[in-house]
Parts: C-alpha cells; sequence; structure tokens
C-alpha cells in the first residue's frame, strides 16, 4: 500500500515538474518573439496628417498625430507660430504658402505643405490683382491677373497709359511714390486697384567681412551680399516668399536654414525664422547687411540693421 502512494506521489510530481518547465519555455518562446518583433517590425513611424492643405484665411487648418506612443509634439506653422498639442485647429491670418513641420518625441518629423488663400478681392470681385505692395525703384515686379477677361490692360500710374496687355505683368518704377495700378478688361466696366509704395533705390552701404586679399574676390563677394541684400528686402515688399527664399538659401548660404541671423545688434535667429519675419512683419526695410562668409563662398552667419517705415 505504502508503495502504491509512493508512486502515486512520483508520478504527480513529475507531472507538475513538466508543467512548470513547459511555461518556463512559453515565457522564454514569448520573449524571444517579443525581442524579434521590436527589433525588425516595432520600429515607429510617423503619423501625423493634415486634413485639408489648400484653405483660405478664414478657414480654420485641422492637424493631429497619431503615431504609437508619442509623448511630445512640435507643430510649425511656418509664420513663428507653434502649438506643442497632439491635435487641434489653427487660422492664418495672411495668405500665403507655408511649410507646416511636425516633431514628434524630438526623433520623428515631417513637413507638409499649405496653401493659404485670401478671401478678398481687390475692388472687383471678378478681377482680382496679385501683386506686392511694396517695391523699389528699377526692382521688376510681377503682377498677375485673375477672373475672366478677354484682354488685359495694365496702367501703372507712372506714364497714364496703357502700359502692358496681357494676363501677367512685369514692371520698373522709376521713381518713388505711391501708386494705383489698374486692372481692366472687355467683360468689367470697373477695373480693378491695387495700391504699391516704391521705396528709393538701396544705396550701396554693404561692407563684408573676407579675409581674401585678392581685389576680385573681395569684389564677387561684396557683389554677393548686395545681391542678398536686395532679394531680402525685395522679400519683406511682399514679393514671393518661396522664390526669393530658397534662391538666398541655395545660392547664398548652401541651404544652412539655421545659419545665425543678429537684428539691430541684440536680437539673434535663424535664416529661416527671420524671413518669416520679413514676410510677415509689414514695412521692414534693411539698412545695412554684414556677411561672414567661409573659405568655400558660404555664408554662414548675417549682421543686420533694419527699421520699420511707418505708412
Amino acid at each position: 500500500m505504502a508503495e502504491e502512494m509512493y508512486g502515486s506521489q512520483a508520478a504527480g510530481s513529475s507531472r507538475i515538474g513538466t508543467i512548470i518547465i513547459s511555461v518556463a519555455a512559453f515565457i522564454v518562446l514569448l520573449a524571444a518573439g517579443l525581442y524579434v518583433y521590436k527589433q525588425y517590425y516595432g520600429k515607429r513611424t510617423l503619423q501625423g496628417f493634415i486634413i485639408n492643405r489648400d484653405i483660405t484665411v478664414n478657414d480654420s487648418l485641422e492637424y493631429e498625430d497619431r503615431t504609437i506612443d508619442a509623448k511630445s509634439w512640435e507643430w510649425d506653422f511656418g509664420n513663428g507660430f507653434t502649438s506643442l498639442k497632439r491635435s487641434g485647429k489653427y487660422k492664418f491670418n495672411t495668405p500665403g504658402v507655408y511649410d507646416v513641420k511636425l516633431e514628434v518625441d524630438h526623433e520623428l518629423s515631417n513637413v507638409f505643405r499649405v496653401n493659404v488663400r485670401d478671401t478678398v478681392a481687390a475692388a472687383d470681385t471678378s478681377i482680382i490683382i496679385d501683386g506686392p505692395a511694396r517695391g523699389i525703384v528699377g526692382e521688376e515686379i510681377r503682377f498677375s491677373a485673375r477672373g475672366n477677361g478677354n484682354r488685359w490692360e495694365w496702367r501703372f500710374g507712372e506714364s497714364g497709359a496703357v502700359d502692358m496687355v496681357g494676363p501677367e505683368a512685369f514692371y520698373k518704377y522709376s521713381a518713388p511714390g505711391i501708386y494705383t495700378i489698374k486692372l481692366s478688361n472687355l467683360v468689367n466696366v470697373t477695373p480693378a486697384t491695387l495700391k504699391i509704395r516704391i521705396l528709393p533705390e538701396l544705396a550701396d552701404t554693404t561692407t563684408i567681412v573676407k579675409t581674401d586679399p585678392e581685389a576680385e574676390a573681395v569684389k564677387a563677394a561684396k557683389q554677393r551680399v548686395y545681391e542678398i541684400r536686395t532679394k531680402l528686402q525685395s522679400l519683406a515688399n511682399g514679393n514671393d516668399f518661396n522664390s526669393l527664399y530658397y534662391e538666398v538659401l541655395q545660392n547664398y548660404l548652401c541651404n544652412d536654414e539655421n545659419a545665425l541671423v543678429v537684428i539691430n545688434g541684440n536680437k539673434k535667429t535663424d535664416f529661416y525664422k527671420y524671413c518669416t519675419h520679413l514676410q510677415f512683419e509689414k514695412g521692414v526695410v534693411i539698412d545695412e547687411l554684414t556677411v561672414q562668409e567661409s573659405p568655400n563662398g558660404c555664408a554662414t552667419s548675417l549682421t543686420i540693421k533694419e527699421h520699420f517705415k511707418l505708412d
């Protein structure tokens, strides 16, 4: 009888041991599987999105991020404003094309291009003049017409006559002042109008920090500084942001959008933020520009003196 009880106890212990070994093996396999999944399939991808990228200044931009296990967010709306929320709504006050940047957990990022259209027509709702509000004497300024028409006639207010015909026009003013541009066609009786302020031609007050003693090299460097200043002033005058921003960035800063910019001796920022400052702070006049260049000719820092011109 004792032998039968001992045999039963031994068999029970053997079964318990087998169960324990099986459970331990399952846990090991599960841990290995989780490790392999994380190594090969568990890498996160950014899951941020913007619902509508073509809006007007009265519309709300709806943004949201669904990145797995995300803990921090930064939405940069391309105009100096940011949001640290996962999702929300934002309204742009000024029309234009904006690069909205999303950064998640300081490691994942993406850029969304948003087109913000104006809802206000210039004088006539069926005819709109697209063009800047400021310019410089001698600068070629681009204007374009939007609306229905068969024959577009442009009067830029300087000659008193029709200056150009067609849906797109380029014009250079010869004297400073405030001019009223008139655009008419064969459909509308009342022309569209746009006021533009033309500033005097920039004086050559640029300086350059350069160690190359050769006169031709210094002359070429000084010319580059003058070109940078002229293009930045054109951007401040309301001309196309993207074309001017990327032209300076690629041709003069070697694509370094984080290049240092010092404003009026005390305020420091980077090149991208300075350009958005020029776009949205109306009436900026650049008085003086100093450029620090690397040996390969890339601008590494800009020192700028500026003021605001009152209307």
